[in-house]
C-alpha cells in the first residue's frame, strides 16, 4: 500500500500549482519527508495527470517502465518489418520476380 493516499498527494500537488507555496515550504506543511518527494509527484501529475498519483511508488516504476518498454518494442517491430518490406521490393525488381 502507499504511504501516501492519492488525494493527499493532489492536494498538495494542486497547492504548489497554484501558487500556495513553493515545494520546501509545502513539505514542511504537510510533513513530507523531503521536498524532492514532492518534485516527484508534480512530475508525475505533469505527465500523466491523476493516474501518475494514483500508483504507488514500485507500481509507478514498474508501469512507466512497461509502457515505455512496450512503445520501443512496437517501434523496433515496424521498423523491422519496413526495413524487411523494402527489401523484399529490392530483390523482385533487381530479380525480376
Amino acid at each position: 500500500m502507499a504511504k501516501y493516499s492519492f488525494e493527499f498527494k493532489k492536494k498538495i500537488v494542486l497547492d504548489y500549482l497554484d501558487g500556495k507555496g513553493g515545494a520546501q515550504y509545502l513539505s514542511k506543511k504537510y510533513e513530507l519527508g523531503s521536498h524532492s518527494q514532492l518534485f516527484k509527484w508534480i512530475n508525475a501529475y505533469k505527465e500523466f495527470g491523476d493516474e501518475g498519483l494514483i500508483c504507488s511508488r514500485k507500481k509507478n516504476k514498474i508501469f512507466f517502465r512497461k509502457e515505455n518498454f512496450c512503445c520501443k518494442v512496437i517501434s523496433i517491430k515496424c521498423d523491422f518489418i519496413s526495413r524487411l518490406s523494402d527489401s523484399r521490393r529490392y530483390k523482385q525488381s533487381k530479380y525480376d520476380l
